[in-house]
């Protein structure tokens, strides 16, 4: 069994009574399931082996999604920690500017990017030309300013 971590409820009236049973609780189930899945293994290694072949096909599949779910989640997590580490280290003022210079950077990026023009460190004026003009594509006035 895992090992869970001490009671850090986000919620003030969550007591420590009831955070014990929801665990109890939850590693029951898990138990359950853990048990229910070993009975299913063992059967399906008594079946024919094109359906043994089918099953691990949908698992297979069953693993990409969660995996792609988890991939996306965690990697959400680490942006937000190296975010929090960088606000810790340098401050809340020089963090500021550091968020306006990742957005100032995506909006040019995206401005290269609807120009079809790749990017290029050597252009420093390109942005001022390409986003103060009017979008030929679409006729309207783009969204960028180089001031957030």
């Amino acid at each position: 069994m895992h090992a869970y971590p001490p009671m850090q409820s986000k919620f003030p009236t969550f007591a420590e009574t009831d955070y014990q049973a929801l665990l109890k609780r939850h590693l029951a189930r898990k138990e359950k399931a853990r048990l229910r899945m070993r009975r299913k293994r063992a059967e399906l290694k008594t079946r024919p082996k094109d359906e043994q072949v089918a099953a691990n096909a949908r698992q297979r599949g069953y693993q990409t999604k969660y995996r792609s779910k988890r991939r996306e989640k965690l990697r959400l997590l680490q942006h937000q920690r190296r975010l929090d580490a960088y606000k810790a280290i340098h401050g809340p003022d020089v963090f500021a500017d550091y968020c306006r210079g990742m957005q100032e950077r995506r909006q040019t990026a995206e401005c290269r990017a609807r120009a079809g023009e790749p990017y290029d460190s050597d252009m420093d004026d390109f942005e001022d030309e390409l986003c103060s003009s009017e979008d030929e594509s679409d006729g309207r006035e783009s969204s960028w300013s180089p001031v957030p």
